[in-house]
């Protein structure tokens, strides 16, 4: 019994830090004019004005079309960055003329989101080394 009380602290523990950090990723919905298709998860986006929005599941975030009006959701894990930069921003890795989404940043820099590589992605690496492009939003 105590063995299980134990663990079930523990968990709880766990769970609370997780969601925690979660909710530190990324503070306020950012707005952003995306000028090129791009990767997000497995998605692939046309270029327009977006909202991204932490979702109420961790380490979910929203990104909601505002000239599209399409929505999906991407999973992503919590970062931390250079808390001198105030710019909120979208981060994009460039093979060529393929753009993949990998990073959210709020304003201050100190938090953010990262998305994982998709296979996609994985693949294009392999052989060309990414260039960073930066967006920043204009909320």
């Amino acid at each position: 019994m105590k063995k299980q009380a134990k663990n079930l602290l523990l968990a709880m523990g766990l769970a609370g830090a997780l969601t925690t950090a979660a909710a530190a990723e990324l503070q306020g919905p950012l707005r952003v004019t995306v000028p090129f298709e791009f990767n997000a998860g497995q998605a692939v986006l046309p270029a327009g004005q977006y909202s991204i929005e932490r979702h109420v599941t961790p380490g979910m975030l929203l990104i909601r079309g505002l000239t599209t009006g399409s929505s999906i959701y991407v999973c992503v894990v919590p970062a931390e960055g250079n808390a001198s930069d105030p710019r909120a921003r979208m981060v994009f890795n460039r093979y060529g003329d393929h753009y993949f989404l990998t990073q959210v940043w709020s304003a201050g820099g100190g938090t953010g989101a990262r998305l994982p590589k998709s296979k996609r992605e994985r693949e294009m690496s392999a052989s060309v080394r990414p260039q960073r492009v930066i967006l920043a939003s204009w909320r």
